[in-house]
């Protein structure tokens, strides 16, 4: 439990740092990389981890985020990526095919696009350590994902 919320706390410090910060910067994404970052550290995803460093090196942030994306949440895809006025908006999703309104959302805003798109990444981090919570059935939310996931499949059409 302990250990969770040392996670969970590095989240919520991360996230607030995205949301202080102008932009993104190498010393940025390498304290992400280092702190809410799981795969990146271990051995069997090297070449992962040093395609990513290759992206940070070069300052390709946007290509940076999605490479963390597609290591650190598999089942995560980016669901849209928006300009509202002078905001950008980054929409990921669990890689369910159905509806906007059934999946499971999170979302980064921000002006710069590689920091909206950071957010979320730091925000789906956040959303799967609530999720395991939950169904494990520690901390505040526990049992709320298994009662949020409950769908009625019965054929109502006969």
């Amino acid at each position: 439990m302990r250990l969770r919320l040392r996670r969970e706390d590095l989240l919520d410090a991360l996230a607030a740092r995205i949301g202080r910060a102008d932009a993104v910067t190498a010393h940025l994404m390498s304290d992400v990389t280092a702190q809410a970052c799981i795969r990146f550290a271990m051995p069997d995803h090297a070449h992962d981890a040093i395609r990513i460093r290759h992206f940070i090196r070069d300052g390709a942030w946007a290509d940076a985020v999605l490479a963390l994306i597609e290591l650190e949440l598999p089942r995560w895809s980016v669901r849209s990526i928006i300009r509202e006025g002078a905001e950008w908006i980054c929409v990921l999703s669990n890689a369910w095919p159905v509806a906007d309104w059934l999946d499971d959302n999170v979302e980064g805003r921000n002006e710069e696009l590689p920091l909206a798109m950071l957010a979320a990444f730091v925000e789906a981090l956040r959303f799967n350590l609530s999720c395991k919570d939950a169904t494990s059935g520690e901390g505040p939310n526990a049992g709320l994902a298994q009662q949020q996931r409950a769908v009625c499949c019965d054929n109502f059409g006969r």
